[in-house]
């Protein structure tokens, strides 16, 4: 519902002159216009806002005070109020803008009042100035803003403070873990050096021991076969030629063991297999059968049976490894006139080498001791020997991913199993290894 207020009543000259009082003395632009748009009046605060004397704006439009961008549009808002007048509260609506004698345009707020005056409508308009408002809003927006732009910065640098940090956890993890395995590595290899010098101090120490009696044997034979120089000691001088012969293998026997396990120890002997047509496996093996049938005691005969028909997998130096080591066994604790055998078969699988004696056999309880390095036996007795030997063996069927496995009964002899893979995968491994 539309207010007018109505002035008709103010008649006395006092009232007028305290109307034009608070007039002019209000702190707020006001304007009187017209129902034609045409300013009526305005108070000394206008004045000073606009840069206008009364006198220059009466009876002029009040498009006079509209940029010349929003005159015409204001023109069409003034026509639809005056059609149906009613109160504006200031701050209510768009942004206005006025417009300086001087050209200046600035940001205003305006509240209007409908009144009439006796029979005419009239518009009481309440300017005010918000350009120091409309720059606090400008400068609050703006330090939001670089609020934002700081709170978005810092966002980012906590992020990548933080990745920088995952980064750096990680980092220090992978160099911690990195550390640890280091330092295992030289904790084993630190061991393993350790382990290998007491290997070979107790070797030594073992040697100088084992030594001993064939170089004392070797002496004393040589000293008698010097005293047996006449026709009829032939047989005397054969049986000492016997034992220093037996004496130096014995004392071979030491040293191949030694450089074996060095070598072993040092990781120097690698598993380098290749692929021998069955003749050629079995000349090796018939070459290695003959060569260890000089070392046998008197009457001990060694046989050797192969059934191979196809290609072997093997390395050789592993082979005559292999063979001599456990046959040299066999000549040692058997007694002379017992046979030994050795058995050769090839299955799609793989390779099995038997060792089989009629010897002293091996106590059940020393059996699962056999591979451990320097274990002899309970009724090894005097019989010359590093323990090694089948340490040795196995060391070199694990480099060939093979297996061995020992029978033996006391007193009735020992059996010796080693098995080497010869399947298709075995071949085809070996081929992409070349």
């Amino acid at each position: 519902m539309t207010t007018l207020i109505d002035t008709s009543g103010i008649a006395s000259k006092g009232k007028v002159v305290l109307f034009e009082t608070i007039f002019n003395a209000a702190t707020i632009g006001i304007i009187i216009v017209d129902a034609d748009g045409r300013v009526n009046n305005l108070n000394s605060y206008a004045e000073q806002l606009f840069g206008y004397r009364k006198y220059e704006l009466c009876g002029k439009s009040v498009e006079i005070l509209i940029p010349s961008a929003y005159g015409q549009v204001h023109v069409g808002h003034r026509n639809d109020f005056l059609v149906n007048p009613s109160q504006r509260t200031m701050g209510v609506g768009r942004d206005l803008q006025a417009i300086r004698k001087n050209g200046e345009i600035f940001p205003v707020e305006i509240g209007l009042t409908p009144f009439q005056d006796h029979d005419e409508i009239m518009v009481a308009a309440f300017v005010v100035d918000i350009t120091h408002r409309k720059q606090q809003e400008a400068l609050v927006k703006e330090q939001a803003k670089e609020l934002e732009r700081f709170s978005k910065r810092v966002h980012e640098l906590n992020t990548a403070l933080r990745q920088e940090a995952a980064a750096r956890e990680q980092a220090l993890s992978v160099a911690k873990l990195e550390l640890k395995q280091k330092e295992s590595e030289l904790t084993q290899s630190f061991q393993k050096e350790l382990q290998l010098m007491e290997l070979k101090s107790r070797f030594v120490t073992m040697a100088s021991h084992e030594f001993r009696t064939p170089l004392t044997t070797i002496l004393s034979s040589v000293s008698l076969i010097a005293r047996y120089d006449g026709a009829g000691d032939a047989d005397k001088r054969a049986k000492h030629v016997r034992r220093i012969k037996q004496a130096v293998v014995d004392m071979k026997d030491i040293l191949d063991d030694f450089l074996s396990m060095s070598r072993l120890e040092e990781g120097h002997i690698d598993f380098r297999p290749e692929v021998l047509a069955s003749n050629e496996f079995i000349t090796q093996v018939n070459e290695i059968a003959i060569e260890m049938q000089r070392l046998a005691k008197p009457g001990q005969i060694i046989t050797c049976k192969t059934d191979v028909q196809q290609e072997i997998l093997l390395d050789r130096n592993l082979l005559r490894h292999l063979l001599t080591n456990v046959i040299s066994n066999a000549i040692k604790f058997s007694p002379e006139q017992a046979p030994i055998a050795l058995d050769c078969k090839r299955s799609s699988n793989e390779l099995v080498l038997t060792v089989e004696d009629h010897g002293i056999g091996i106590p059940e309880p020393d059996q699962e001791h056999l591979f451990e390095r320097f274990f002899r036996a309970q009724n090894a007795g005097n019989i010359q020997g590093t323990g090694l030997g089948l340490h040795i063996v196995k060391r070199y069927i694990d480099l060939s991913g093979g297996q061995v496995k020992i029978t033996s009964k006391l007193g009735e002899g020992t059996k010796i199993t080693m098995t080497i893979p010869q399947s298709a995968k075995s071949f085809a491994d070996n081929e992409h290894s070349k």
